[in-house]
């Protein structure tokens, strides 16, 4: 995420990216927000009624230049290197960064997909909680190599099955709400399509 940054022009910090609203600056000043901010401020990333908390200190942050930003992402608290799934919150937001205005892709390296594999069945189970109906889901990891099956909203006899196929970062942004943007395949009975296509997937 640092080395995206590092390389951007200065015109370049106001690309819209794909979180709604937010341009590389905002999304630079949210994730230090979310590290360093106020309980209030870090509080509004999830709880409406302090969402004006978090949006006031993401203008705040701004205003100390893309210099510093970018020192305070490359110095993370200890408890951001702790936390695994921040691999997954950085990997995201990278490619909310180069998928927007930017345009930009980039190869991801094989650790990292390693690292992304692990999270594959765990983000997947969430991603699916507010499909109406039921369907068999079957997630093959390109990544990994490996198969991942799990049952999806009501189940009834003969539910239709929906197969996923892709890279595992691929596979992520699919399940973090990226689907517009995630490089997967999708195949299966035209009933399991239909409840995909009808789906809120994201985390």
């Amino acid at each position: 995420f640092v080395e995206t940054l590092k390389g951007l022009k200065k015109a370049e910090w106001q690309a819209d990216t794909l979180c709604a609203g937010w341009n590389v600056e905002d999304l630079a000043a949210h994730l230090i927000v979310r590290e360093r901010g106020s309980m209030t401020a870090r509080a509004g990333i999830v709880m409406p009624f302090l969402h004006h908390k978090h949006d006031a200190a993401i203008v705040k942050m701004k205003q100390i230049g893309h210099k510093k930003l970018i020192e305070k992402l490359e110095q993370p608290p200890a408890w951001v290197k702790r936390l695994p799934f921040n691999v997954i919150e950085f990997y995201v937001h990278n490619e909310d960064l180069l998928r927007g205005k930017l345009g930009q892709s980039r190869v991801v390296s094989d650790e990292l997909e390693a690292a992304l594999s692990g999270f594959v069945p765990q983000v997947a189970r969430f991603a699916f909680r507010r499909v109406s109906g039921g369907f068999r889901l079957v997630i093959h990891d390109e990544s990994s190599g490996e198969t991942h099956e799990r049952s999806i909203g009501k189940q009834v006899a003969a539910s239709p099955e929906l197969e996923i196929s892709g890279r595992a970062g691929e596979l992520i942004l699919l399940f973090m709400g990226h689907g517009k943007h995630a490089k997967v395949r999708v195949a299966g009975s035209d009933e399991a399509k239909r409840l995909y296509r009808l789906a809120d997937v994201g985390v």
